[in-house]
């Protein structure tokens, strides 16, 4: 039953997916780098942090260490909230180093990151003063905590009656448009807004457009 609960490969998937984002970062004729989504890439690193604490508890063979007490070793369950600190630190740091590559003719590259939404809790004091958690009834971004600080869009998208909407929670190129409400975002879209809202001194790549032959 305790090996039921060893998590196993967390740490060799991360490890993938940041050599692909390295390759990505690194390679001038990559444009745009999309992280789909950065919530699964953060839970995937909380999850390799955890499978490695846990392997601290099982000796080569396989098999549970001894605690010296007479017992076995217990492997851990879960993260305590101060080592979400390494899981932050890493997702952080994606978002830095793409705030700092350049493609091959100096143009900044994109970064796009998707995430999921949860539920918002907030501390309530409880019987016997203990501190308890309450839903507040909100849905917020499942992430890194101000992950607005590192991007220059954040674009809230919600369904309605069969049509997709998109929220501009923050737009660093123009205050003044935050709050706007675009129906059927497309990356074309956002940055025909920003080109518009910056008097066009500010253009952002647009997706490439290819002609058919007709020869």
């Amino acid at each position: 039953q305790i090996d039921s609960m060893r998590l196993r490969g967390n740490t060799n998937l991360w490890l993938y997916s940041i050599n692909l984002m390295a390759a990505a970062f690194s390679d001038p004729t990559v444009a745009t780098i999309v992280v789909d989504t950065m919530t699964v890439a953060r839970r995937t690193k909380a999850s390799a942090w955890l499978e490695h604490l846990q392997n601290a508890a099982y000796g080569s063979d396989g098999n549970l260490l001894p605690d010296g007490q007479g017992g076995l070793l217990k492997p851990r369950e879960q993260l305590i909230q101060i080592e979400y600190g390494k899981i932050n630190d890493a997702v952080r740091d994606i978002y830095t180093t793409g705030a700092g590559v350049k493609q091959a003719d100096g143009r900044p590259k994109n970064l796009i990151a998707t995430h999921h939404l949860t539920d918002e809790r907030r501390d309530v004091p409880g019987e016997g003063g203990r501190i308890e958690q309450m839903l507040t009834g909100k849905r917020i971004l499942e992430g890194l905590a101000h992950t607005h600080r590192f991007v220059d869009i954040a674009l809230l998208t919600t369904k309605e009656s069969k049509e997709i909407k998109g929220k501009l929670l923050k737009c660093g190129y123009n205050l003044g448009q935050e709050g706007t409400v675009l129906a059927n975002p497309t990356w074309d879209s956002i940055a025909n807004l920003v080109s518009m809202g910056t008097g066009e001194r500010i253009e952002l790549d647009r997706r490439n457009t290819v002609e058919a032959s007709t020869t």
